[in-house]
């Protein structure tokens, strides 16, 4: 289990900069594109939440070591694992490879093909 709130994907960021740092000029373009994805999902939570200027809290949560996430309910930073925000690690992990699997297949394939009601079937 990993802190919920999308402060698990702010922690990668940083990880990914490091490599970024390393790699080629095209390889930085792909990772500050990534960084602003991994960190939208804890903005949107915060904007939901009626909470302005996301990415000042967003900083906050970086300076702090992981476990810590935002409370939009009560306001304030606290530790995940105490107040019960958890995510699936197998979760996360899925929901970031689909993401980049479908941003490859994008500039791959410069066609993208979306459904508006796809048809739901229980059959293998």
């Amino acid at each position: 289990l990993l802190p919920g709130g999308g402060c698990a994907y702010l922690h990668c960021i940083q990880v990914a900069q490091a490599q970024a740092a390393a790699a080629g000029s095209d390889e930085a373009l792909g990772v500050q594109a990534l960084a602003g994805a991994l960190q939208a999902p804890f903005e949107r939570i915060l904007r939901n939440g009626g909470v302005e200027a996301p990415a000042l809290f967003a900083q906050d949560i970086l300076d702090r070591p992981p476990g810590y996430f935002y409370d939009v309910i009560a306001g304030q930073v606290g530790l995940a694992r105490q107040a019960g925000v958890l995510d699936s690690t197998l979760v996360l992990r899925a929901a970031l490879e689909t993401a980049v699997s479908g941003a490859l297949m994008a500039l791959s394939i410069d066609t993208l093909v979306i459904k508006r009601k796809p048809k739901v079937s229980y059959e293998p």
